[in-house]
């Protein structure tokens, strides 16, 4: 929402979406940066690609409930 805010120009900003990404993970996450790149990597291949999930491995402790 910032980057619409911004006073630049609608193509500039239409550049900076297009390489603007968001990672989300969980606190008990544990990944690697090559794991990152990797995945920006694909993402700027395929421009049709929207969210890329893999296997998760928690890290944490204590009781656990998967829920699907």
């Amino acid at each position: 929402h910032r980057l619409m805010e911004l006073p630049l120009s609608v193509d500039r900003k239409e550049v900076m979406a297009e390489n603007t990404y968001l990672l989300t993970l969980d606190g008990d996450v544990d990944f690697q940066p090559d794991a990152v790149r990797l995945l920006v990597d694909l993402m700027k291949k395929n421009r049709n690609l929207g969210a890329a999930c893999g296997r998760i491995h928690p890290v944490g402790g204590g009781p656990m409930a998967w829920y699907q």
